[in-house]
């Protein structure tokens, strides 16, 4: 049997245990060390990783159950009392971001087209990686904290309309940006109701019968479907595998099998 496979992972924990100890020797935060070492082990640099498509997909699996366990930490009447802040905050942050970087990139002799995409590749951030130093600070329930997890949520939602816009600008053809725009908008607002259709409908429910097995390995099991279903579904629509798995764990929030489920996705 060819356990070659096991040698990418092998290398990237090793380095990590190391690199990560050192980071906490400095005093400084845990997530450094994880991209320092994939920085330098990866395909770009030193070259010791091929980019294998097992390897994308297993850290996609590692920020989905992370942003399900963030979306566990929230509820839903907060998100929705919250609901100005991810729409007026979050797209005030995007909108002047991807206005400066643009300008800027314009300054810089770039064509406009191709200065709004930088600008609005500039004005995003990584949900995974800012929700984790939140975390490992004890900061998610902070005033800041809830602050930056609406701003990251309007960013996810900003990708949607900005993967319309690029491949149009490539063909230098704005009359035909509105209706793409409207559609993408049309499958992401789809992708919401659909989401909270089910989580106040049938997660409940689903779990009562989870629970009456009373076998630990069927709720696990269940967990993870629920968790891996919700990204696949947001990834249908457009949207990011995070979200979605954010928003199951948000409508398992307002469970009583929300400390459970926390125990097994840890």
């Amino acid at each position: 049997m060819d356990h070659s496979a096991l040698n990418p992972s092998l290398i990237l924990l090793a380095l990590s245990v190391i690199v990560v100890w050192g980071m906490k020797r400095i005093k400084l935060p845990p997530i450094l060390g994880y991209l320092l070492v994939g920085t330098l082990v990866g395909p770009h640099a030193l070259g010791w990783l091929p980019e294998e498509e097992s390897l994308r997909i297993l850290a996609e699996i590692g920020v989905v159950f992370l942003l399900f366990m963030i979306g566990l930490e929230f509820s839903l009447s907060r998100l929705i009392a919250m609901k100005s802040t991810v729409f007026g905050l979050g797209s005030i942050q995007v909108i002047i971001s991807t206005i400066s970087g643009g300008v800027i990139a314009w300054l810089s002799g770039i064509d406009w087209r191709g200065a709004l995409v930088v600008g609005g590749a500039l004005a995003l951030s990584s949900t995974a990686i800012v929700a984790k130093q939140l975390t490992d600070q004890l900061e998610m329930q902070s005033r800041h904290g809830q602050l930056a997890i609406s701003i990251l949520l309007f960013q996810d939602l900003a990708v949607v309309p900005l993967l319309v816009i690029i491949p149009i600008l490539t063909l230098g053809d704005e009359q035909s940006l509105t209706i793409p725009l409207l559609i993408a908008l049309s499958k992401g607002l789809l992708a919401f109701f659909i989401m909270f259709q089910i989580g106040r409908r049938l997660l409940r429910p689903f779990y009562h019968l989870i629970a009456g097995t009373k076998s630990a390995e069927m709720f696990t099991l269940a967990t993870l479907f629920v968790a891996l279903a919700a990204a696949w579904l947001t990834y249908q629509f457009g949207l990011s595998l995070a979200l979605g798995a954010f928003l199951a764990g948000l409508m398992l929030s307002e469970t009583e099998y929300k400390h459970q489920i926390q125990t097994d996705i840890r």
